[in-house]
């Protein structure tokens, strides 16, 4: 079967779009839909989106890329949205009718195709994000918008949990994100920690930078420990890492390692040198209905986990989490206590195997 694929956000980036398609690429002829991510007036200037403006096609282990003219919020201009959903979704039905696309999973950046087999992934309360964290009350409504487009189109609905399955007014299938368990499980974490703990424990903060908060909060704890025994691993990219690096060393806080960039296969390595990996989202009501990917990983790994309190988590009953309250004190004396005691074993994490996930996820597309 040829399936077409649109991640909510660019493949450079590690999705649960990204993790089933490589699954499926060993069974099936996978498309992706590649998209840059622009927000603001001076990118819409700048080289990169220059270069975006031409389509390209690219294959990524097997997987073939279709580079389209980007899409974007662009939540200065509405006339500006429109005009690039027009463009994206002109390419998307191309694509459909030239690869002889069989199957469609598609999400908001894009109202259904021509294609008679389609599938929705609301894989976040993506409306939510844009009403409650950035305040774009207009956008959020475009968001539901599509959504009751594709409510018309389809009865196969994806979402990430029961929590959001609850929130929307549609039947939807719960598929959580996953991880490969055996891969994560297999790890040894060795080179990690040879290369950054030198003897002592480490806490994890994997993912995406871009919440200056939680930097902060991580320092504050930090500070508070003053514990030289510990060594905080930060990795990954984001908007808000300038700032905190320049935070930690005017603070003389030496033992935050910023690790830069984590390519996937890193990933498990990371988790499994991890004595504790934390998770700091700032609890509200578009995180409840998250499925954090990274306490997946970091549980697969037999990591601990130290998480602030989301609705969907809560819901798993995960014997190796330990919930923190957004505070410094909090957050301080909960990774002392991670710290202490030996890890959980949590056999629920088979639950969120991906190989399993993926055959539910094959079974409704095929259907």
């Amino acid at each position: 079967m040829r399936i077409l694929w649109i991640p909510h956000t660019s493949w450079a980036f590690p999705t649960r779009s990204k993790t089933f398609c490589r699954q499926l690429s060993g069974r099936h002829e996978v498309h992706v839909i590649n998209f840059g991510t622009f927000f603001g007036r001076r990118e819409y200037m700048s080289p990169e989106y220059i270069k975006g403006i031409f389509y390209r096609r690219t294959n990524d282990a097997g997987i073939i890329i279709h580079d389209v003219p980007q899409i974007s919020p662009a939540l200065f201009s509405r006339t500006l949205r429109e005009w690039n959903r027009r463009i994206f979704c002109r390419y998307v039905n191309k694509v459909i009718r030239k690869e002889k696309i069989d199957a469609f999973v598609g999400c908001f950046l894009c109202p259904p195709p021509d294609c008679e087999n389609i599938v929705l992934d609301i894989c976040d309360d993506h409306a939510s994000y844009w009403r409650v964290i950035r305040g774009n009350e207009e956008y959020a409504a475009e968001i539901d918008g599509v959504h009751e487009d594709y409510f018309e189109r389809t009865n196969k609905v994806v979402c990430v949990g029961d929590v959001l399955r609850e929130r929307i007014k549609h039947n939807a299938v719960s598929i959580p994100n996953g991880a490969d368990v055996e891969l994560y499980q297999n790890a040894t974490g060795e080179a990690i920690r040879s290369q950054y703990a030198g003897g002592r424990k480490v806490v994890s903060f994997v993912g995406n930078q871009d919440f200056p908060d939680e930097l902060s909060l991580l320092m504050d704890a930090c500070e508070i420990l003053d514990d030289p025994g510990i060594v905080y691993l930060v990795t990954g990219r984001g908007f808000a890492l300038d700032a905190a690096k320049k935070k930690a060393r005017s603070r003389g806080l030496d033992n935050i390692i910023f690790t830069g960039f984590l390519p996937d296969e890193q990933i498990p390595e990371y988790y499994r040198a991890s004595d504790a990996s934390l998770y700091l989202r700032k609890p509200s009501y578009f995180w409840d209905a998250a499925c954090p990917q990274k306490i997946v990983e970091a549980t697969a790994a037999g990591a601990t986990v130290i998480s602030t309190r989301i609705r969907e988590v809560e819901l798993w009953d995960f014997p190796n989490v330990i919930y923190t309250e957004p505070t410094p004190e909090s957050l301080a004396e909960n990774i002392n206590a991670a710290l202490a005691k030996p890890p959980v074993p949590n056999e629920k994490i088979n639950d969120f195997d991906i190989h399993n996930l993926t055959r539910r996820y094959e079974d409704l597309i095929l259907s």
